[in-house]
């Protein structure tokens, strides 16, 4: 194998899209790539604004796995089973293929964030705007040392060292498929190094990129080289 194809083994991808909302309808050649159930799934948005993004959110990602695979978007099935419990209508989207590539989804706003590669992967994105959390919060989602750090700082400084820090956790439960049955407060993500979120867990590294405003959190295995592709902003 040669040392190109060796690199593209470990590298996930991280695609970037901003959206443009002035023009919130989705676009039909978006619509046609999504299945049913993300067809019900858009249709319960409220607004046109919000199904728009969603429904150019599951595109970009049907684009950036079916890019990877060399597959039509439109032909990707996936599946939908809780990995704790095994139900099928809840849980993040895999290819059934023991081989196929993993990969993650996070939307804030008008942005949506798509990484794919070699597994375990994660990935979280939240706007600096959003990072407005009161002390109480702070307390519930981070450990001690965290939450030391974070009592010294105020204002902005505070709030962007929140978001750093919410992303870097949302991205490693991501990671680890386990969701909320991982306490924030559990694992801490602030000290260098990997991070092995409870016992038995694989190390993750986790590095976060500042983009239109946000901040995108990506946990990977250690060694894995991130690159960030496809940028719209």
């Amino acid at each position: 194998m040669s040392a190109t194809a060796t690199n593209v083994l470990k590298t996930v991808e991280v695609t970037i899209d901003v959206f443009a909302d002035s023009m919130p309808e989705p676009l039909e050649r978006d619509l046609k790539l999504l299945d049913a159930w993300e067809l019900s799934r858009a249709a319960r948005f409220a607004t046109p604004v919000l199904r728009g993004r969603y429904v150019r959110s599951h595109a970009l990602l049907r684009r950036v796995v079916a890019g990877r695979i060399n597959e039509d978007p439109a032909s990707l099935r996936f599946e939908r089973r809780c990995e704790q419990c095994g139900n099928p209508t809840h849980g993040r989207m895999r290819l059934p293929a023991m081989d196929a590539p993993k990969f993650s989804l996070s939307r804030s706003g008008p942005i949506a964030v798509v990484a794919c590669g070699p597994g375990p992967l994660g990935v979280d994105v939240e706007f600096e705007s959003r990072a407005h959390f009161e002390s109480e919060v702070i307390f519930r989602v981070s450990t001690p040392v965290e939450r030391k750090r974070l009592m010294t700082l105020s204002g902005a400084a505070r709030d962007i060292a929140f978001i750093e820090m919410w992303t870097r956790k949302e991205a490693v439960v991501k990671a680890l498929g386990v969701g909320l049955l991982l306490p924030f407060s559990s694992f801490d993500v602030s000290a260098p190094g990997p991070v092995v979120a409870r016992d038995g867990a694989p190390p993750l590294t986790v590095e976060v990129f500042v983009v239109s405003g946000a901040h995108v959190a990506v946990a990977v295995s250690p060694g894995r080289r991130i690159d960030l592709v496809g940028l719209n902003h």
